[in-house]
């Protein structure tokens, strides 16, 4: 199927702008970065009813915010993948604390969790190798996919969110809010993961072209606000 010329208007209009706030970022296949050199962020379909008023499958694009996270210092909190059979690991680990007198050593839980295929782990860093110096909870710009990605076959539908931003390390288990303001384009079927690539770093292009007009941008105070807010 040949990729449909689909026009976006110059503001976003209804049912757009959709805010989805304060979901997880689960594991996903590790596809992203490791075949196609496009890291996603996973998070599962059923955090949002709201993802009922997205008309179709296919690929949006919008902004998203990574939250600071308490998560990482307490280890409290575990990650659960759409299905609910993600299994979650503990093992005793070692971390850096920097404190008054320097650098000293503290023991800390880790947790791994199980990626959807549960042929591997990742480990739940939540927001703690992420940096505010290196703009990793600024309102950053993303292009997001909700479907089965039919050239992998998926058997569940999945909602990823690629983040155009290069973040200090991973955060399996950060919260992030994020909000849709257009559609891009349907799934779509390839005969070459090369084609699929391309195709994904023109909807990147296209998503960026958007977002950085004055009428798209607008919107990315509506994160700020709800950060704002849920901290006062």
């Amino acid at each position: 199927m040949a990729r449909p010329d689909i026009p976006i208007p110059e503001t976003p209009q209804p049912p757009y702008p959709l805010l989805f706030a304060n979901t997880t970022v689960i594991p996903g296949f590790g596809r992203g970065s490791s075949e196609i050199g496009i890291p996603t962020a996973n998070v599962p379909i059923t955090s949002f009813s709201q993802l009922d008023d997205i008309p179709e499958t296919g690929v949006y694009f919008g902004y998203v915010k990574i939250h600071k996270s308490k998560n990482y210092a307490n280890g409290n909190v575990d990650v659960k993948a759409d299905d609910d059979k993600t299994n979650v690991d503990c093992v005793e680990g070692k971390d850096k604390d920097k404190g008054e007198g320097g650098k000293q050593d503290k023991k800390q839980e880790r947790k791994l969790v199980d990626r959807i295929d549960g042929k591997s782990q990742v480990e739940l860093t939540y927001s703690g190798l992420l940096s505010s110096s290196n703009g990793d909870f600024d309102v950053l710009p993303m292009v997001l996919s909700i479907g089965w990605n039919p050239f992998f076959k998926n058997k569940q539908k999945a909602c990823e969110l690629h983040v155009m931003h290069k973040f200090e390390g991973p955060f399996y288990g950060a919260d992030l809010s994020f909000i849709v303001l257009g559609y891009i384009r349907p799934e779509l079927d390839y005969v070459s993961l090369e084609l699929l690539i391309q195709d994904i770093n023109l909807d990147i292009e296209i998503a960026l072209k958007y977002l950085s007009t004055e009428e798209y941008g607008k919107f990315k105070s509506l994160l700020d606000d709800l950060e704002k807010t849920e901290s006062s």
